[in-house]
């Protein structure tokens, strides 16, 4: 049985799911449960935890028709698991997706990657968040002077990617990013009057990175479309691709 790849392995998120109280249920084996939507599949707590499996096939109401008369959907078969989004996003070059089934509520994440299987699922779940107190989480591209660097302990810029060949500043989220459009999304957060209440800023994942090689840009904005941020602050063009996607930058 797997645990997932190295540098994103699965999680046991039991706890989290068996907190839904609002959402507690009893599943057609007598344990108790929680509702993936409201009124849709009961689940057991387990459901996604510490390996890959056909969590679906074991768990999902959906994938355990009779295979004589029903067509069972292929994401069913499938294996993942729930991760650690900031492990897998730095360590590794697996793809990850955030779920929307529990959010806004609760962080959580899952990778059919790093279970070396193929993600059938298809989402098509809106979420929206209630404005007030909002904590946001940004994607910064790559460096450009002046507009995204990140300042070392020592008080050195990181000014450009030449500065960092191995990308190793980059991808230490201790190292802040500061620069114009940094300066620009704080005095936001300042005008939002307590609306926005903070604004984290990261770098994108490895595997929106391996994704699009040629644009750190892309990769961003794939994070936005993955939910692993809830925007890519930059210099952006407006692409075919990125609007038809219907994805988010500023």
């Amino acid at each position: 049985m797997s645990s997932g790849n190295e540098g994103c392995n699965c999680i046991n998120q039991t706890s989290i799911l068996a907190s839904l109280q609002d959402r507690g249920c009893t599943t057609a084996t007598g344990q108790p449960g929680v509702h993936l939507t409201l009124g849709g599949s009961c689940v057991a707590y387990d459901y996604g935890s510490s390996a890959c499996l056909q969590h679906d096939l074991l768990h999902d109401p959906n994938c355990q028709g009779d295979l004589s008369t029903t067509a069972v959907p292929p994401y069913c078969f499938q294996t993942w698991c729930y991760v650690n989004a900031n492990s897998c996003r730095k360590n590794s070059d697996e793809k990850i997706k955030k779920t929307e089934y529990f959010s806004p509520s609760n962080d959580i994440f899952y990778s059919y990657s790093t279970c070396n299987s193929t993600d059938y699922f298809s989402q098509g779940i809106d979420s929206k968040s209630v404005v007030g107190g909002l904590n946001v989480t940004a994607s910064i591209p790559d460096y450009q002077y002046p507009m995204m660097r990140k300042q070392l302990p020592d008080g050195t810029f990181i000014d450009d990617g030449k500065d960092d060949s191995d990308n190793t500043y980059y991808f230490d989220d201790t190292i802040p990013f500061s620069g114009v459009y940094i300066d620009y999304m704080n005095s936001i957060v300042q005008l939002s009057k307590g609306d926005i209440q903070n604004v984290t800023f990261t770098h994108t994942s490895r595997a929106s990175s391996k994704q699009y090689p040629s644009s750190s840009f892309t990769a961003a904005v794939q994070d936005v479309e993955n939910g692993l941020v809830d925007m890519a602050v930059g210099p952006f063009w407006i692409t075919g691709q990125r609007f038809c996607d219907g994805r988010e930058d500023v």
